[in-house]
């Protein structure tokens, strides 16, 4: 299933499809393309005052909206919860951007009844000309997802553009000590294959930061993570265990965990912003939890210090 079924438009899984297509026009043509990272502004307050069937409305509208004023050769995705991606084909930054600001100035003119009010919305937007082929389609969105946190974080109804990640140590060969400890081990247990796929991604830039080296186990279910090899050896690791998935729960998989005692360090994957929830799989043996829309640099951040922690 590749579409959202409350706004209509594709949903993340579409994106390795979208960045294919691109890529090829990329490497065969020489065109670029830019991603653009959108967040609906203060959407909180809009669900928190007039209720969630209004937050539901806002989306649409938005998704509704960017549908009408792109083309026929971009791409609108519903990321997960008020984030969206518009894919501008054969664009470059500075065209992008110009589209960008025309989209802002458009939409916060739109009114959108909810409740029996009008409401108007802005939204904020990060901005990553996509510019070389053989760099991974997490690549880019880690890009537009930092880009966006610092519009978010200038207040709101901003486009800002990506800096470039240097390669640091990523470039440089690793020293004798490194290449001498032992390798780290990281699972991730999600049924999404485009979650697995771009936090695998993720992993290998970190362990290519650190120069180590790195098994990395990729499970689509928690029973097949259960009855798999890796899990018998028992290894040291960092599993990353989404919270609702087919089979097995992910709260199912912590218990067996930290019931059989195994020496792993657990970041909990959930969509449900209720904390409640969150407290229920930390109260379980969860060292981490991470909400669904991913904030990259948080994902990052949180993983690096897990990561630490496997050499102490």
């Amino acid at each position: 299933m590749l579409i959202d079924e409350l706004t209509g438009v594709y949903n993340r899984k579409y994106l390795p499809r979208v960045y294919a297509r691109l890529r090829s026009d990329l490497e065969r043509y020489g065109a670029p393309s830019c991603l653009a990272l959108l967040d609906l502004d203060h959407f909180k307050q809009v669900n928190d005052r007039f209720g969630h069937l209004a937050g539901d409305a806002v989306l649409q509208k938005l998704a509704a909206f960017l549908r009408q004023h792109t083309r026929g050769v971009d791409t609108v995705v519903r990321f997960g919860g008020e984030e969206f991606v518009v894919w501008l084909a054969k664009t470059s930054k500075s065209e992008a951007r110009a589209v960008l600001e025309r989209l802002q100035r458009q939409f916060a003119a739109e009114k959108i009844e909810a409740d029996g009010a009008l409401l108007s919305c802005t939204f904020s937007a990060g901005l990553v000309e996509c510019d070389e082929p053989d760099r991974p389609l997490d690549y880019w969105l880690r890009l537009a997802d930092k880009a966006l946190y610092a519009a978010k974080r200038g207040g709101g109804n901003r486009i800002e553009e990506a800096a470039r990640e240097k390669s640091g140590s990523s470039d440089e060969a690793p020293s004798q000590a490194s290449t001498d400890r032992r390798r780290w081990a990281i699972a991730i247990v999600d049924d999404d294959e485009l979650v697995r796929m771009m936090i695998a991604d993720l992993v290998r830039k970190l362990v290519n930061e650190q120069g180590r080296k790195a098994d990395i186990y990729e499970f689509g279910d928690g029973l097949s993570f259960l009855e798999s090899p890796f899990y018998q050896s028992g290894r040291q690791s960092v599993v990353i265990l989404d919270r609702v998935m087919p089979k097995m729960d992910g709260l199912e998989v912590l218990n067996r965990l930290r019931q059989e005692r195994k020496p792993y360090k657990v970041m909990m994957l959930t969509s449900r912003q209720d904390e409640r929830d969150i407290a229920h799989a930390l109260n379980r043996g969860a060292d981490e939890y991470v909400t669904k829309p991913f904030k990259w640099f948080e994902l990052e951040a949180r993983l690096r210090r897990l990561l630490k922690e496997l050499d102490e």
